[in-house]
């Protein structure tokens, strides 16, 4: 008879190795405010699109948002290592995380 032990052991620590991928945890939510979510497709559109002087607008309309109580806390903290990430050059990862956000929000009814 073959010993299972080992294979089990290796296919949960495989799996508890992928967990932290697998969006277990909540995501932000933009909600259904026309600006706020016309502020982070401009956001997307500036990181795809490498453009410096639009992500700085972005930005800045992000954190208008926010002081006026129209993006939540969450959001905004959400948005932070993304946007960081493109100031630094590092516009490919902070397309894919800022795509993985967007796809992460609920559609409202």
């Amino acid at each position: 008879m073959i010993d299972r032990q080992p294979y089990f052991t290796a296919l949960v620590l495989v799996l508890l190795a992928l967990l932290p991928f697998a969006g277990c945890g909540s995501t932000a939510q933009i909600g259904g405010d026309d600006e706020s979510l016309s502020a982070i497709d401009a956001l997307y559109t500036a990181v795809a699109s490498r453009r410096l002087a639009l992500l700085e607008q972005s930005v800045a309309r992000i954190e208008t948002l926010h002081s006026e109580g129209k993006l939540s806390q969450e959001v905004h903290d959400a948005l932070q290592p993304i946007t960081a990430r493109a100031k630094k050059g590092e516009w490919q990862q902070a397309t894919r995380d800022l795509h993985r956000f967007i796809r992460a929000q609920r559609r409202e009814r």
